[in-house]
């Protein structure tokens, strides 16, 4: 069901010219001649196919504005979500340092105050920020914003269970500290397998001598290596080191990551850490070795054969939301990006466009989804790595004239 709110200025003049002209039906021919597109329009959903936790009746009212954004912001710390978690429950991660050493209060893990702890945080970039008089503005763009209530009816009383903000399609750079983040931040890395042959057969390293030729054959064949990355427990030491969230099968279908004290969580809260999660492998496709690498290249411990698989955050500076290689007009934007507060499981629609894709399955508090999403021309992630820049980390891309950060 759809329902239209006629733009105010349309009414406010109808109504000035109501004294001096009187109104009269137009004919069906004249009516074809008359096109408008609404400003504002509200979209009502329900959804009721969920289990578990996300079973039950829910009803949405998605308000879309018909608006083109182009923004350059800046906001010192971003804060969403900030209530009591316990670690370990729920896919609470501990809080650690940059060295990955947890965080102890009284001798007991603890987890960030909020779900979402963002600072520094910026949309859009400053070009040749150095140079006040030759600095131009990069903006982050979106199209159709919209706002979205969730409500859960049961026993006949409808509450309000949740509140998203999102948009039809972002593009450009997002800035910030990212020290807690609760939700999906998809990746992918990529690079040259003569990087873990060169970290691990030179006389260091953990890779076996058999290893040593296969990583050899393959670096000389200029194997390319592949895989994605997501959210991880990055506390040393602890239970969930290194482990992502949910169930991974190998080819045989067999669970990669039984250990993982992570397995039934659809995603973890307030994660300092990304990377390759225990019992990932990298993939060669396309390769003559494409069978023989996820052997050779397992992760287990934030490390893939002794090369490090796993970063803080904080790491990654900044990240380019959309396909940067296509304009905004050519369908260069993400589709799927949001931020919503619930204040139990909701159930949201997904608007990524990946095939099979339905409902983006959160729970209470905060969760921001920067996941991959369809381009047209194929599925795309908004944190591309290569080897090197994994370790290294990305850059920040200048969110101020003067200076990279701190307007």
């Amino acid at each position: 069901m759809k329902n239209v709110l006629r733009h105010p200025l349309t009414i406010a003049m109808t109504a000035l010219s109501l004294p001096v002209c009187s109104l009269e039906a137009i004919s069906d021919r004249e009516m074809a001649d008359v096109s408008g597109q609404a400003f504002i329009t509200i979209d009502a959903s329900s959804y009721s196919d969920g289990t578990g936790e996300w079973a039950g009746q829910y009803e949405f009212t998605k308000v879309n504005l018909g608006l083109d954004i182009e923004t350059l912001m800046t906001i010192d710390t971003l804060k969403v979500g900030e209530f009591e978690r316990t670690v370990g429950e729920d896919g609470t991660v501990p809080m650690t340092d940059a060295q990955g050493n947890p965080v102890t209060q009284n001798g007991n893990l603890v987890a960030h105050d909020a779900d979402l702890i963002i600072e520094n945080f910026g949309l859009g970039r400053v070009t040749n920020y150095k140079d006040a008089v030759n600095a131009s503005i990069e903006e982050f763009k979106i199209r159709d914003p919209y706002i979205e209530l969730a409500y859960k009816v049961e026993n006949g009383v409808r509450k309000v269970a949740g509140v998203r903000i999102g948009f039809s399609e972002a593009q450009g750079w997002l800035s910030g500290d990212l020290i807690s983040l609760t939700g999906n931040l998809n990746g992918r890395i990529e690079g040259p397998a003569s990087v873990v042959y060169d970290q691990n057969c030179n006389g260091q390293g953990t890779a076996s001598w058999l290893q040593c030729i296969e990583l050899g054959l393959a670096d000389a064949l200029g194997t390319q290596l592949v895989s994605t990355i997501d959210l991880v427990d990055g506390a040393v030491g602890t239970a969930g080191y290194s482990y992502g969230a949910g169930r991974e099968l190998n080819e045989d279908g067999e669970l990669q990551n039984p250990d993982s004290p992570y397995l039934d969580v659809p995603y973890l809260k307030r994660a300092s850490w990304a990377g390759v999660p225990g019992g990932r492998s990298f993939t060669a496709p396309g390769s003559a070795l494409e069978f023989i690498i996820p052997a050779l290249t397992g992760s287990e411990d934030c490390t893939v054969t002794g090369t490090p698989a796993c970063f803080p955050l904080t790491n990654f500076q900044s990240v380019y939301v959309g396909d940067e290689s296509v304009d905004f007009e050519n369908g260069g934007g993400a589709t799927g990006a949001f931020v919503s507060l619930q204040t139990t499981s909701v159930p949201w629609e997904d608007f990524s466009g990946i095939e099979g894709s339905d409902r983006v399955l959160t729970q209470r508090g905060a969760f921001l989804n920067i996941a991959k999403f369809d381009s047209g021309s194929g599925v795309k992630y908004p944190l591309n790595l290569d080897l090197f820049s994994a370790t290294n980390g990305t850059p920040r891309q200048a969110t101020c004239v003067g200076s990279l950060k701190g307007c």
